[in-house]
């Protein structure tokens, strides 16, 4: 075994050598073969802008600006182009440009702002900048103003609202949830959170950061919101989607920012940001603080005996708030952008998990970080550290209150805490070049995990030593012409785990465009997702109480059997390895007649031992006639059974056969005029009946949809009507689903259309504006889930239609309903320095 993971290191490490020696020697051969075209994108004000994409139109030569604006096109035969240079949110130009030898051609291009946007550049696709019509999957990208101007207590999160794809789930006042493609859970990590080139999850449980990521909403540059399987280049955690975050460069973005929001139901908001750069120097750092009194409800549990009735929620704080900041050290003396930069956030709130929720008390995630960027190499460093500082599970505190009446208050939340937290600490090189009409992009990854329950809750309960988990990946994407409308791109991505065999996601598109701005593509995409460290190394009995000898325990799964009270196997589950989600493509994006974008697409994903959220697997209250109870055995034999040999009714994760599901996603964006926008989004989505293991039928309800079969989004956007007023209308509409997500989170969400209205007037005073928010103003909800204080999930869904201003409606099964939430800001963003 030594022997054989030594190879597999050995091999990681020729890999990792290749691709630094082709991404050393491309350079050098690209750079022989002609001449070389330099320059500089600015805006009107002489900012430089970077991420402009700079195209030799009719060629294959393109490039991106970097943090100076700057950029080079090498190896360009002599003759004249035609260049063309465009970036969201600015105008496009096209300039004249001679090539006339081996040295030098210099074209300095200033770009003006566009009042409304159309089309642009993403980069989340191909792990370079590309037009969003070239890019061969559904991307949405959000920039920098459409940030700015987002208001409300989930910050820069509403702007999500409009992306194509996304299930976006409002939770309350500052927490939102958010999936792509069905399989939602009340512990969701289907969608990878990358910020600034870092995996952003908690690596105890691999959800995404969400609330405890360190960057503030005024730090924020843009967002990219990929939907369907990203594997291929980003790694076993992006098997639905990606969502990529990027903040400001000081150079790019100096001076100083600071917003101020109050709203509704005590809500607050303040966040700063000051960055300066001079010479090869720049530094930036930001902070918020945000809190609120957020919607509330109560819950109720499983009754503890000797009582049969169940256990009412103990009264839970439902004030919400979280504090995050970070800065940079960036410096430009050489040729491209060195950065080290540094976070840290704390939140209090509530978390929902899928046996009740938590009650976040100083739940913390900070960072460190190295990167080095250039137009052809990107390098990066960083650690994550988390922890979960004196959160509980409120469940088992509901719960221990009855089992303990002589127990202090402290003491009870102390035995029903989640101590604990983990370290992530990665490294990342990649490269783009060019070579013979190819574009090509390569990198390698390595990713070692450290995880500590403080010796409660996990598999270090059991070994007394931290989880540790290695893996390492090597990627790439090759795009080849095959005739001037013709593109063939192809990447791949090799994953090496410590934990489950090496993985191989494959993807190929096919790219036909027939005239410039319009492009139809098929193509296929296999994706994984790894299992999470809950998946695999929970260890905690009595998660919940069901009497003095009898409570709910939740176990990972590495090797698991079911038996009788006669011993007898009953159920065999292997150890839950990875899922496998392969998927085709049919779409086209396309920008008709310089007044609208279209962007369809539609699929058909299969997944391969799909992974369930928690599911029960045995059953204590079978009758002893009919070989009752049964009881769950790990791996080496033994039963799993709490303190005192107390009898669990045990909960875990398990593979379970093949699911089938179509879909389409659809996006328009039209423009009425230059300064008025209208987006119209729409998604469906079925899962085919299920191809269930024939001893796994019981187990048919653990692979619920959870996502609804349509859902739709129409926004109008408006600027500078009348002058220095901007604007947008937002809807939403969500067909009902039903819902199930572990052993609480059961029943059916109904369907809701909610309105949202966003003003802002830009005072006549230097980069100062006040912004109007009302979120939810006017809804219309199908019904009404309800559970009664005595009854057990799930419980009763009342049909009834109603519509009305600050009418309530769930957005997720055994959260708040959520009102209007009301939200006025002032934002002024200035540059001392130019003062």
């Amino acid at each position: 075994m030594l022997e054989t993971r030594n190879r597999s290191v050995r091999k990681t490490l020729a890999l990792f050598a290749a691709l630094f020696a082709m991404m050393a020697a491309l350079p050098s051969i690209t750079a022989a073969q002609g001449g070389r075209i330099t320059g500089t994108i600015t805006a009107a004000d002489n900012r430089p802008i970077a991420d402009a994409q700079v195209t030799l139109v009719n060629t294959s030569f393109r490039t991106v600006s970097d943090a100076r604006g700057a950029f080079s096109i090498a190896g360009v035969p002599i003759g004249r182009y035609e260049m063309r240079v465009q970036r969201i949110g600015e105008r496009p130009r096209t300039v004249a440009i001679d090539v006339i030898g081996a040295g030098d051609s210099r074209a300095d291009v200033q770009l003006t702002r566009a009042p409304i946007e159309l089309g642009g550049v993403v980069v989340s696709a191909s792990r370079r900048a590309e037009k969003i019509t070239d890019a061969p999957a559904t991307v949405t990208r959000i920039e920098g103003p459409a940030i700015d101007n987002a208001s409300g207590g989930s910050g820069f999160a509403s702007a999500l609202k409009g992306a194509k794809g996304l299930d976006f789930v409002q939770i309350g006042m500052t927490a939102v949830a958010v999936n792509a493609r069905g399989f939602n859970s009340s512990f969701n990590n289907r969608m990878l959170l990358m910020e600034d080139g870092r995996i952003s999850v908690l690596p105890e449980s691999g959800l995404p950061l969400g609330l405890m990521s360190a960057i503030p909403k005024v730090d924020l540059a843009s967002a990219e919101v990929l939907v369907g399987p990203g594997s291929a280049l980003y790694g076993p955690d992006a098997s639905n989607g990606v969502i990529t975050l990027s903040t400001r460069d000081p150079r790019a973005y100096p001076g100083m920012t600071v917003e101020l929001t109050g709203g509704n139901r005590s809500y607050r908001d303040l966040q700063g940001r000051y960055a300066w750069a001079g010479g090869d120097l720049g530094f930036k750092v930001s902070g918020e603080y945000q809190s609120a009194n957020d919607f509330s409800n109560v819950l109720n549990y499983g009754p503890v005996a000797p009582r049969t009735t169940r256990t009412p929620e103990q009264p839970v704080d439902w004030n919400t708030s979280v504090a995050r900041g970070n800065g940079s050290l960036v410096w430009y003396g050489i040729p491209g952008r060195l950065e080290f930069n540094g976070g840290y956030a704390t939140v209090d709130g509530i978390g929902q998990t899928s046996v009740g929720r938590n009650q976040l008390i100083g739940y913390n995630a900070g960072h460190l970080q190295l990167r080095f960027t250039n137009p052809r190499v990107y390098a990066n460093a960083y650690r994550l550290k988390t922890g979960s500082g004196d959160t509980y599970a409120i469940n088992a505190y509901s719960q221990n209150k009855l089992a303990f009446p002589t127990l202090t208050d402290d003491s009870i939340k102390h035995v029903s805490n989640f101590p604990g937290g983990g370290t992530l600490t990665a490294a990342e090189i990649q490269g783009n070049y060019e070579l013979l009409g190819t574009r090509f992009v390569a990198g390698g990854q390595i990713r070692h995990d450290q995880v500590t329950s403080k010796r409660r809750w996990l598999s270090d309960r059991l070994t007394g030593e931290d989880v540790k988990i290695n893996q390492k990946g090597v990627y790439a994407q090759t795009e080849t012409p095959l005739g001037p409308r013709l593109r063939l791109v192809m990447a791949a991505r090799y994953d090496d785990h410590e934990r489950y065999s090496e993985q191989f996601s494959p993807k190929a598109a096919l790219l036909l465009t027939p005239v410039e701005n319009h492009t139809f593509r098929f193509s296929f995409n296999r994706a994984f997702k790894s299992p999470s460290i809950l998946q695999t190394d929970f260890y905690i009995p009595n998660f919940a109480l069901l009497g003095p000898a009898l409570g709910i325990g939740v176990v990972g799964n590495q090797g698991l059997t079911v038996r009788n009270a006669a011993g007898t196997i009953e159920q065999t589950y292997d150890p839950i390895k990875p899922e496998v989600n392969t998927t085709y493509e049919l779409g086209y994006k396309g920008i008709i007649r310089n007044r609208m974008f279209v962007d369809i697409t539609g699929y058909q994903s299969k997944f391969k031992d799909f992974l369930t959220p928690l599911t029960t697997l045995n059953n204590l209250f079978r009758a002893a006639a009919a070989g009752g109870p049964t009881y769950v055995h790990l791996a080496n034999g033994e039963r799993f059974v709490g303190p005192n040999n107390s009898q669990q009714l045990t909960l875990s994760y398990l593979n379970i056969g093949n699911a089938t599901m179509l879909g389409t996603d659809m996006g328009f964006r039209y423009l009425i005029t230059d300064r008025i926008g209208a987006d119209l989004n729409y998604s469906f989505v079925q899962l085919k009946p299920l191809n269930i293991l024939p001893t796994q039928t019981a187990l048919r309800e653990a692979t619920a949809l959870n996502s609804p079969k349509h859902k739709g989004t129409l926004t109008i956007d408006w600027n500078e009507i009348p002058a220095n007023w901007w604007g947008s209308f937002v809807t939403r509409t969500v067909t009902g689903f039903s819902y199930r997500s572990g052993a609480i989170n059961t029943g059916r969400i109904a369907g809701f259309t909610a309105a949202d209205l966003n003003v802002g007037y830009r005072l006549p005073f230097e980069g100062m504006q006040v912004k109007v928010s009302l979120q939810n103003l006017f809804s219309c909800s199908s019904g009404r889930y309800n559970i009664p204080a005595n009854v057990a999930p799930p419980g009763v869904f009342e049909a009834e239609r109603k519509c009305g201003f600050g009418q309530k409606h769930t957005e997720l099964i055994n959260m708040p309903e959520i009102g209007t939430m009301v939200f006025v800001g002032l934002r002024w963003a200035f540059n001392p320095a130019m003062r």
